[in-house]
């Protein structure tokens, strides 16, 4: 059953078409991905079927009245109010239920003992208690507190004041409060924005178990394949609806373009051999029946050509080297102040690997790229190139694309012995051509931005990438492009990215961080998930962290023969096992009403969890002399 139908929708702007005769039905309980190029109408669609944008022509139809919550791309919360309690005003249905409470608790302070209006109100307060306990209310805090956990707001978060946010960490908080907000109907524009590898798994399940009808726009392909029931691809203007994950639209739009290409193909050899046959019978005995062929030529309808996305067409220029290692870390450390982002990294890429770095945002994933480039001075250790390598960098600030010198002129300044006809060429590479060539760079959007930035490192010969959150801005078919460019790349590459499918397509190892100690995986994100998730199952089904891959850390060299075994083999595991486990139990309960309110208790629990911390960390040097 339709939520809402849109029925033969139509927008124009500045008189240039955007939606025409657009029609889809977004059923109860369905989770429909919205998909297209950037700039081709998917917000502008989301905002019509919301009710919030009028359109030329067409109708959109409830079926009642939803309750609709709607994140948009423009990030409007502000305030004084703390992060916390920002996101508690998320549970709209509670919060009115409490207010009701309080009113009806003052009209029952005013009424007279023994009275009937007495009793009706009692009565009323009475259904409300049990309708408040039945929605939830009594775990609110826990409800608010498990989500900004999910979105990667840590413990000391929670207090902030809102204002004091980034523009990314306001982003995630107006995703809080519209998931806590249990409304009929989500529309979500780029809601994996922001977010980091976790948040977006975390989300992916949190749509998953969603009741309620959605519509997101998103190019991250992994939350599309693990949240969407249903996939609807702009292109020119015109929807097509596939009933299935984005997988399943790929595969599902490839086999109708081959079929309608086929038919295309047969449609006009029927209308080639027709056309002869008239040629040469019109004149003579058969023209009759030439002139009946000309009759049904003019009945056949022409088939159209499959309508084909103009896609960017990634291509590294590459520069040799003297030798297979390109980057050597030894025991490389960074502290940050007091704060030590990771300690000891031991590792060697060499010509034709991708390592990809992932964590939790502030984890120090940028701070690597930067002390591989010499930007930042490690704490301790050194990370070594050799003389032939060549880096080029994408920082996703994107702080090199701006001003107000052409695209063109930029490219002719960094590449003078270039002809503009090869400059011109190469960007059209990157879908930059005619007079776009020849816009301020201040005046890009963020995708034209990022598609400008990657030409320009692209052209330059290199040996070594360093990539930092290439596909933000990126839509969906330049990050497939962007895939396909770095399978192809025989240079070693070093990227930051949330974006997972990415990550299982290029990556052949994966540094891990989030911890002092950071994890060395061989193998892409899926193989690190699914190990993961097998050590999970060990230790009779419990639940615990990577033990046997913390034991696998990086080379400690002489580290390991310092530390004295203090506990059998067996003792060992299940000490790390019980550590972990409780570690994990803090993470929990420090969101928890009871604990979030009582300071002490909050405090007691986080200086357990420090103790432990460092504890485990000795465990695991002593786990190393098993090893």
């Amino acid at each position: 059953m339709a939520e809402i139908e849109l029925e033969n929708i139509k927008m124009s702007y500045g008189g240039a078409p955007v939606l025409e005769s657009v029609s889809i039905s977004l059923n109860k309980g369905e989770k429909t991905g919205l998909v297209g190029q950037n700039g081709c109408g998917k917000t502008t669609l989301l905002e019509i079927a919301a009710g919030k944008l009028e359109p030329d022509a067409g109708t959109v139809r409830f079926r009642g009245k939803p309750t609709i919550g709607i994140l948009s791309q423009k990030t409007d919360i502000r305030g004084s109010e703390t992060v916390f309690q920002a996101a508690g005003k998320g549970l709209k249905e509670i919060n009115a239920l409490e207010q009701e409470k309080a009113r009806l608790s003052a009209e029952i302070e005013r009424s007279a003992a023994g009275s009937s209006e007495l009793d009706r109100l009692v009565k009323r307060h009475t259904a409300l208690e049990e309708k408040y306990r039945l929605v939830g209310g009594y775990s609110k805090h826990g409800k608010v507190g498990a989500v900004l956990k999910g979105l990667g707001f840590g413990k000391e978060d929670l207090s902030k004041p809102v204002d004091a946010l980034s523009g990314g960490e306001a982003k995630r908080l107006q995703l809080a409060c519209v998931l806590l907000g249990k409304y009929d109907v989500l529309f979500l524009d780029e809601p994996g924005n922001h977010l980091d590898i976790s948040g977006t798994e975390w989300l992916t399940g949190f749509m998953k178990s969603y009741k309620g009808t959605v519509l997101i726009i998103s190019h991250d392909r992994y939350l599309l394949n693990g949240a969407a029931d249903k996939i609807a691809e702009l292109e020119g203007g015109r929807i097509h609806i596939f009933s299935g994950n984005y997988d399943f639209f790929i595969a599902e739009r490839k086999r109708r373009r081959e079929a309608l290409a086929k038919k295309r193909m047969a449609r006009e050899k029927e209308i080639a051999d027709k056309e002869e046959y008239i040629r040469r019978n019109i004149y003579g005995q058969k023209a009759g029946q030439a002139r009946s062929r000309r009759k049904m030529l003019e009945r056949i309808e022409v088939v159209d050509a499959p309508l084909t996305v103009a896609q960017p067409r990634f291509r590294f220029m590459e520069a040799s080297t003297s030798g297979d290692h390109v980057v050597h870390f030894e025991r490389v450390s960074l502290s940050l102040g007091n704060r030590v982002l990771y300690e000891k990294i031991d590792l060697e890429l060499e010509m034709g690997e991708t390592l990809g770095i992932v964590g939790p945002n502030g984890s120090g994933k940028t701070s690597l790229l930067k002390l591989v480039l010499g930007q930042i001075s490690c704490s301790s250790g050194m990370v070594r190139l050799p003389p032939s390598a060549k880096p080029v960098y994408f920082d996703q600030q994107l702080e090199s694309i701006a001003g107000t010198n052409t695209l063109l002129y930029e490219m002719q300044r960094l590449f003078p012995l270039s002809t503009p006809e090869e400059l011109r060429n190469h960007l059209a590479r990157f879908l930059f051509s005619g007079k776009e060539v020849e816009s301020d760079l201040h005046n890009l959007s963020g995708g034209e931005r990022s598609r400008a930035l990657l030409a320009k490192i692209s052209f330059a010969e290199s040996n070594l990438l360093l990539l930092d959150e290439p596909t933000n801005h990126l839509d969906i078919y330049a990050r497939e492009s962007l895939e396909g460019a770095l399978k192809r790349y025989k240079g070693a590459v070093i990227i930051v990215s949330h974006d997972r499918c990415l990550l299982d397509g290029v990556a052949d190892k994966l540094l891990i961080l989030g911890d002092t100690m950071p994890y060395l995986h061989h193998g892409n994100y899926s193989s690190y998930i699914g190990r993961r998730s097998r050590e999970s199952r060990d230790a009779h089904g419990k639940k615990r962290t990577e033990r046997p891959a913390r034991a696998s850390r990086m080379k400690r060299h002489n580290q390991v023969d310092s530390v004295k075994r203090r506990h059998t083999y067996e003792e060992l595991e299940a000490l790390i096992i019980a550590n972990e486990e409780r570690i994990e139990e803090i993470g929990a309960e420090i969101y928890k009403e009871e604990v979030y309110m009582d300071r002490s208790l909050s405090d007691k629990l986080e200086k357990e969890a420090v103790k432990l911390r460092k504890e485990l960390n000795d465990l695991y040097k002593e786990w190393d002399t098993w090893a």
